[in-house]
């Protein structure tokens, strides 16, 4: 593609929305300030803007101020252009507007990684085993997965031209323009502008939404004044809490049984390193996560809990990292500490059209 094309499809896109972008070699990429003051007063678009959003909630702000802070003041549009001249490709993509992974913390006091989404969406089992801890979470996975596959119905478009973030929900569409002439390539970017505005647009008005709120608001663990938060997050910069830190619970799909043996044994390296770290890791049953050492009698557990319940191994020479390879250094369920809480199935009936089988007397523990 010429470089007078891509100035062609850059032309394109501005007819189409007036928003602020930059040009960055063959990537066109839309930038907008937030928040966005109004004139009555209100400020709009604080979750949509991103940043670094523990600092602005649980320093500054304290807690989400609906619906003023999930409302995009800005018109749905794409976000990001790029053209491939190795691949001969043009992708496009929209932002999500949410952090997931965050919410959990938000509302749950639970970390759940971003890596982990893609594996833990794979299995119907384990996303209803999720939702135990964060349940407004997954209802966001489940009605954002409901309103792309409406959209691309509508277009005639395949599910397997789109791929989407889990974490922060962005919806990306790549196409080949091989053989393709300027009038096509630029016909087939704006079809595809199109489909991912209507469906930026379409989540938009799910985001801020009363219904959602309730969602979270009914089912929230995190407590909202400032010493939890400090025992969880640990707080910021000049204000750090250290003594009061204890760790925000991490949950982590262990074994991964994904069927493929690499990504299994980074899978399992990755949870290793979280323990060896001294994070408070829990399984999808609530379970605590321990690293262990095979002996000719069994199992010898490493280290022991301090006061905060954190064990930490990397700190007291216990275990070196590389010892983290080691054939004998396992990964066992640890169920005689405490058990992370799970949310009551009564509060969670949002989730009961999507998982009915959940609230069946044989799923409650």
């Amino acid at each position: 593609m010429s470089e007078n094309v891509f100035q062609k499809l850059v032309e394109a896109l501005k007819e189409r929305c007036s928003c602020k972008f930059r040009l960055e070699g063959t990537s066109w990429r839309r930038y907008d300030d937030y928040p966005v003051k109004m004139s009555d007063g209100r400020e709009l678009g604080t979750m949509i803007g991103g940043g670094n959003l523990e600092r602005i909630y649980f320093e500054w702000k304290g807690s989400i101020k609906w619906p003023d802070d999930w409302i995009d003041p800005y018109p749905p549009f794409i976000d990001y252009l790029y053209f491939s001249s190795k691949e001969n490709t043009i992708e496009v993509a929209a932002r999500g507007g949410v952090n997931l992974e965050f919410m959990g913390k938000m509302y749950y006091a639970v970390w759940v990684p971003s890596i982990l989404h893609p594996q833990l969406l794979e299995r119907r089992k384990d996303v209803m085993k999720l939702a135990r801890f964060v349940p407004a979470v997954v209802k966001d996975l489940c009605i954002h997965s409901k309103i792309t596959n409406e959209v691309l119905a509508k277009y005639n478009v395949d599910m397997s031209e789109v791929r989407v973030s889990e974490a922060f929900l962005n919806c990306h569409m790549k196409f080949s323009i091989a053989g393709m002439n300027d009038d096509e390539i630029i016909e087939n970017m704006l079809r595809r502008v199109e489909i991912l505005s209507e469906l930026k647009r379409r989540w938009e008005e799910w985001l801020p939404s009363e219904e959602r709120r309730e969602y979270y608001e009914s089912t929230i663990v995190c407590p909202e004044d400032y010493p939890a938060r400090y025992r969880i997050y640990g707080g910021h910069d000049g204000i750090r809490r250290l003594g009061l830190y204890e760790g925000v619970p991490l949950l982590r799909k262990y074994p991964l049984e994904s069927g493929n043996p690499e990504r299994d044994k980074r899978g399992e390296k990755s949870v290793k390193l979280c323990l060896w770290d001294g994070f408070k890791v829990y399984n999808l049953d609530g379970y605590r996560l321990r690293l262990a050492i095979k002996t000719e009698r069994g199992v010898e557990l490493l280290g022991k809990p301090d006061r905060k319940g954190r064990i930490v191994l990397n700190e007291k020479g216990i275990l070196k990292e590389e010892d983290l390879d080691k054939e004998t250094l396992v990964i066992v369920v640890d169920k005689r500490m405490k058990r992370l809480p799970k949310i009551p199935l009564e509060k969670m009936q949002f989730l009961r059209e999507e998982f009915p089988e959940m609230f069946t007397a044989s799923s409650e523990e």
